[in-house]
């Protein structure tokens, strides 16, 4: 949120959370990080639980829900990703899915008495996620028919990371994301992270989750990092982001992608495939 280039990334995000969320709604967030994107969805009516591996993030959730007089549509949960138990889909018994309560995942209000609306998860938290099927299992779960679905990933394919790191004579960073598997470096050294491509992601949630919308992001505007001081083009490259993201192939590359996935199931809408 302190860059003009995360800034523009974060709203374009939020507008499709716009998009796919509304009042009253009970939303599940997979890795809320410091919980940006809680209050903006508190701030709208909608009921959050928002979950992270990190205790401290969730205290700094917690404490911003608090201030900004959304802390009774904000409740927060220590949920690892990485840390899942298998589902009723892992052994085929895919009709005992909500019959199995006490299998399911701690997460308040528990689900299989108050299914989600929707799920978002946002800016890369699934890029950290070792066994992506049994998370999509996961999402299966923890949804009712018609569900909304949000994840924003970093995909294969980011032109600009490329550009930039062959130009800065770093070949190895420009294509690191080609990698079956690597590591992450900064804050987040050592993390393992894997860059599944959306139409990867689509066939994984496809059993269970209909297909509605890909879009890049980060297509024209440059990742966060670099150092972009006119503020004039950065607002002509993301007008035009916005016109063409959606459309192939730039819905398949950037910085991240954002997939939008609907619950099968009586009244959910199957608008087509990837």
């Amino acid at each position: 949120m302190h860059t003009p280039i995360a800034r523009l990334m974060r709203q374009a995000v939020w507008a499709r959370m716009d998009a796919n969320f509304r009042a009253g709604m009970r939303v599940l967030e997979l890795g809320c990080g410091t919980g940006e994107d809680a209050l903006y969805l508190a701030r709208r009516g909608a009921q959050v639980t928002a979950t992270d591996a990190s205790p401290r993030m969730l205290t700094v959730t917690a404490g911003k829900a608090a201030e900004a007089g959304v802390g009774g549509l904000v409740q927060t949960q220590v949920l690892d990703m990485n840390d899942l138990p298998p589902t009723p889909y892992s052994s085929g018994r895919v009709s005992e899915l909500h019959a199995a309560k006490a299998q399911d995942p701690p997460l308040p209000p528990t689900p299989h008495s108050a299914l989600f609306d929707g799920i978002l998860s946002n800016f890369g938290a699934l890029n950290c996620v070792r066994d992506l099927p049994r998370l999509m299992e996961h999402l299966a779960a923890w949804t009712k028919p018609g569900a909304r679905v949000l994840l924003v990933v970093m995909g294969p394919f980011c032109p600009w990371e490329m550009v930039w790191h062959l130009l800065h004579g770093q070949p190895r960073l420009a294509f690191r994301r080609m990698a079956r598997h690597a590591t992450a470096g900064g804050a987040l050294r050592g993390v393992s992270l894997t860059y599944p491509s959306p139409g990867h992601l689509v066939r994984l949630c496809a059993p269970e989750f209909a297909h509605r919308r890909t879009a890049g992001l980060g297509v024209l505007l440059p990742p966060p990092y670099v150092r972009v001081v006119d503020d004039r083009w950065l607002a002509a490259a993301d007008r035009i982001e916005q016109r063409i993201a959606d459309r192939f192939p730039f819905n398949r590359c950037g910085d991240h992608y954002i997939l939008e996935l609907e619950r099968k199931g009586v009244g959910a809408l199957r608008v087509g495939a990837f």
